[in-house]
């Protein structure tokens, strides 16, 4: 996606990407998206991840810190922002409950939009 991206400051006064999407991915984009996530950087990198932060970063946040991280989050999707793809400070290991709940807020929102 080509849309230039917005930024807004947050309540820690660091600047915090915003996407701009106005609708959901394509199938398209989900070939691509699937495609993305066999590359054997992106194993790498999510392997990276999991050793730097075993477990889950917002149950940690929640007060639960020893629910072990199964999965890596984008927090910043890759069709939004390609080049964040492998950078370590926009993934978050969580937990499979948590990816889950992350996964279909994001779809609530994407049925929304379009």
């Amino acid at each position: 996606m080509d849309k230039a991206p917005t930024f807004k400051t947050g309540p820690d006064r660091e600047a915090v990407f915003k996407p701009v999407r106005k609708r959901p991915p394509t199938p398209e984009e989900d070939r691509e998206h699937h495609r993305f996530l066999c590359r054997a950087a992106w194993k790498r990198c999510r392997l990276q991840k999991l050793k730097r932060s075993p477990m889950c970063e917002r149950c940690r946040k929640a007060g639960d810190p020893r629910v072990p991280a199964v999965d890596v989050h984008h927090v910043i999707e890759v069709r939004d922002a390609p080049g964040l793809a492998y950078d370590l400070a926009n993934l978050e290991s969580l937990c499979k409950r948590c990816h889950g709940r992350e996964t279909r807020t994001r779809q609530r929102m994407e049925s929304r939009r379009g």
